[in-house]
């Protein structure tokens, strides 16, 4: 099973103040009381820097952390993105032999939090109060999988979303996992990024040690036919195993984008590979914001291995369904 991972760094205090000029810790709400309270709408906060790699011994511990909970390991290095007032996130990436995908968010909370934002519609969803004190929110439907979300009185938001998991039994692991790591990191984690320019210099040693040499082109997705698509190509200078994975993602606001679909595929001495991924979303919901994601991209043979170690965020785009 894959993971995605993102959390966001909080400062030393994230509670926000009431009226009364006390402070009042970010809850899990409805949409309505979310909207009573003056709240701006969550999807309009979009990221204001491209994702880039993070690091520090705080992303190891906490990825450490997720391998043992889950038993999974990490696929790509970590990723972190920058959403202004919201503050800095990270994204971790794991797997497993079986091949199957959960993302999980972790954002810093410095508003209440509505439940539409951690959860899709029609789905079958729960809301409870851990021992610790920690708001645990279930998500489970049947296309788009299951999503288990805690908030911590730390006030870390933490979303896993199994685009893969669709059975109770997924559920009930995952919420597992998500209970653990809530209990044992409640805190934030310190992230370091690393600069364009050292991503460059790290891409430029990657592609001289390895015979092989490719070049990836992201798109942006696109409608058609009542469905959201989106096509990748990775195209080398040999030819090889090839790998390539596509996903398209939705942003629900507040950092927190979730898996709509996604699609992967492997062939045997070919230079290049298209993939799509494609999802039938729902006419009617108005426009939403959508991009492209791909974790893992790679192309082996006798000469050696060309390979990129995280994860990208692709191009995003505004698209209405029908």
């Amino acid at each position: 099973m894959a993971i995605a991972v993102c959390l966001a760094i909080l400062p030393a205090s994230n509670a926000f103040a009431g009226e009364s000029g006390a402070e009042v810790m970010p809850e899990i709400v409805s949409d309505e009381q979310y909207l009573a309270d003056g709240n701006v709408d969550p999807k309009t906060i979009d990221p204001v820097i491209e994702a880039a790699p993070a690091a520090g011994s705080g992303v190891d511990t906490f990825t450490s952390l997720l391998s043992e909970v889950s038993g999974m390991s990490a696929s790509s290095a970590p990723i972190s993105e920058n959403y202004g007032e919201i503050g800095q996130t990270l994204v971790v990436d794991l797997d497993s032999e079986l091949g199957d995908q959960v993302s999980v968010t972790r954002v810093a909370a410095k508003t209440d939090i509505p439940q539409s934002t951690l959860s899709d519609d029609g789905a079958q969803k729960s809301l409870s109060v851990l021992p610790n004190g920690s708001q645990l929110m279930t998500s489970l439907h049947p296309e788009t999988g299951v999503m288990v979300s805690t908030l911590s009185r730390k006030g870390q938001l933490t979303v896993w979303n199994a685009l893969n998991a669709t059975t109770e039994d997924d559920l009930t692991r995952i919420t597992q996992w998500a209970t653990e790591v809530d209990s044992r990191q409640p805190e934030a984690v310190e992230v370091q990024t690393v600069s364009a320019s050292r991503q460059s210099e790290l891409v430029g040693i990657q592609a001289a040690s390895a015979a092989p040499s490719c070049y990836l082109t992201i798109n942006k997705p696109y409608t058609k036919s009542g469905r959201v698509e989106v096509s990748n190509r990775l195209l080398c200078n040999q030819n090889g195993r090839i790998k390539l994975d596509s996903y398209i993602e939705q942003y629900r606001g507040l950092g927190i984008w979730v898996s709509k679909a996604s699609n992967a595929a492997q062939k045997e001495n070919i230079s290049y590979i298209w993939v799509t991924a494609s999802w039938k979303c729902s006419v009617g919901a108005g426009s939403q914001l959508y991009r492209t994601r791909i974790i893992q991209r790679s192309l082996r043979n006798s000469n050696g291995v060309w390979y990129e170690t995280h994860g990208i965020m692709g191009p995003q785009v505004r698209l209405t369904c029908g």
